[in-house]
């Protein structure tokens, strides 16, 4: 059986009509390949025979369940720092709750124990994580559990206080009192 097609067959299996958002990695691991330049040259025969998008580097979404859900961006920022702690802070939590303007709906602000990087998603979004050294025991009381997006959120008050800490523009962040009798 030709290779892609089997790779086809395996991503509608594991898709269940679901998007399906894979790193390099799991897709090597779901053909039995190593990584090598061979292994590589498969991914962009996939590519290009529109079985996978490459949104980004090492980062594919099957392309026949490619609509894009709007947990789309969260669940790819997840993959691309799988092995640092992440949560969603700064101008996408103070959009969310109102504080400032909103954000365009394919942007999202992640804090990261990785490092800082913007991640240009064709077709999708942007992802843009910011690098904190904030310890596990610092975070946990200014952050919660979103069981919607799988992901833990920063509070609007320590968003507000990160956002400060950063240095990033305030001109648009709303103040207190005129949220509140917005």
């Amino acid at each position: 059986m030709d290779i892609l097609l089997d790779l086809q067959k395996k991503l509608f299996h594991l898709a269940k009509g679901n998007d399906l958002i894979l790193h390099q990695k799991d897709l090597f691991t779901l053909l039995g390949k190593e990584d090598s330049s061979a292994s590589r040259m498969l991914l962009v025969r996939a590519v290009v025979a529109g079985i996978v998008r490459n949104p980004t580097r090492r980062i594919y979404v099957f392309a026949a369940t490619s609509r894009i859900q709007p947990n789309t961006l969260y669940r790819i920022a997840r993959k691309l720092r799988s092995g640092h702690f992440n949560y969603l802070s700064l101008e996408s939590v103070l959009s969310q709750c109102g504080r400032i303007p909103q954000l365009p709906i394919d942007r999202i602000t992640v804090m990261t124990s990785g490092r800082s990087q913007v991640f240009e998603l064709e077709g999708i979004g942007v992802v843009e994580f910011t690098h904190t050294k904030k310890s596990m025991d610092a975070l946990a009381p200014n952050l919660v559990w979103d069981k919607d997006i799988e992901m833990f959120r920063a509070s609007p008050e320590y968003a507000l206080r990160e956002l400060k800490r950063v240095g990033r523009n305030l001109d648009m962040v709303k103040a207190e009192d005129e949220h509140d009798h917005a």
